[in-house]
């Protein structure tokens, strides 16, 4: 079983999958394509090589691409539900998508470290519903993000969370590092420059994991969102918020 074959295993994974044909249509087609993005990345990586070239490189290729359209998918139900400086964020850029899918990275590492959440789906209901930890004990609930947000001191909602994320990576020249790389990376994977041929990532089974994880995330978010049409989600909010200020300050090009 390949490694994208045991993300799509996941009974989570398949209820993401499921939904997607109920979502708004300017989303359904974008998060189709991602996982269409995703089974093409599958196929390719099973294929033997051909001589010298390595098949992991159009495969983690693909892969790339499925995470672009999911966070498109996110960013236009975002532009098209009216949150604030969404419409400052491009479907069309590489930019703003690549830096949607590092966000999402970085919001499952920080949620991972401090509540270590768990899916699964409810079959009578059939709905995702989460475990996280709640100081020394857990709680259980409806998987959504409806309820969550960064808060100031005084429990007032945060403007983004650039901060958090920064503390966890701990170098704003690592960010800025992260911002880039993600920006170039789809460039990077096919296009040969003058240090010679793309070789791809350094461990293709690891970025095919990586990839299809926050494709399917971005693809939740995006159910998530679109869940709550008439009200503005705190949470998301703050994503886009914080997208924006990291494309500003962290997303310039390289001279």
């Amino acid at each position: 079983m390949s490694v994208i074959d045991e993300v799509f295993a996941s009974p989570a994974a398949q209820w993401i999958n499921r939904k997607i044909v109920g979502l708004p249509l300017h989303a359904s087609v974008r998060a189709s394509n991602a996982v269409r993005a995703l089974i093409w990345a599958n196929r390719i990586a099973d294929t033997p090589d051909v001589g010298d070239v390595s098949m992991q490189i159009p495969a983690t290729y693909c892969a790339l691409h499925a995470t672009e359209e999911a966070a498109a998918a996110f960013i236009r139900s975002a532009q098209v539900l009216g949150y604030e400086g969404a419409d400052r964020l491009s479907i069309k850029t590489h930019k703003s998508k690549a830096i949607t899918s590092l966000i999402a990275q970085q919001m499952s590492n920080i949620l991972n470290a401090e509540v270590s959440p768990a899916i699964s789906v409810h079959e009578d209901s059939d709905t995702l519903v989460a475990r996280w930890k709640d100081s020394d004990e857990f709680s259980y609930g409806l998987a959504t993000l409806s309820g969550s947000f960064f808060q100031n001191g005084d429990g007032s909602a945060k403007q983004g969370f650039t901060e958090e994320i920064l503390q966890r990576i701990g170098d704003p020249a690592v960010l800025a590092d992260l911002v880039h790389r993600g920006h170039q990376a789809r460039i990077r994977i096919f296009y040969a420059d003058d240090d010679g041929l793309p070789t791809g990532f350094d461990e293709p089974d690891v970025a095919l994991r990586r990839e299809a994880g926050i494709t399917l995330g971005l693809i939740w978010a995006t159910i998530d969102l679109n869940n709550y049409p008439d009200e503005k989600i705190p949470f998301y909010q703050q994503a886009i918020a914080t997208a924006n200020q990291i494309a500003q300050e962290y997303g310039r090009p390289r001279r």
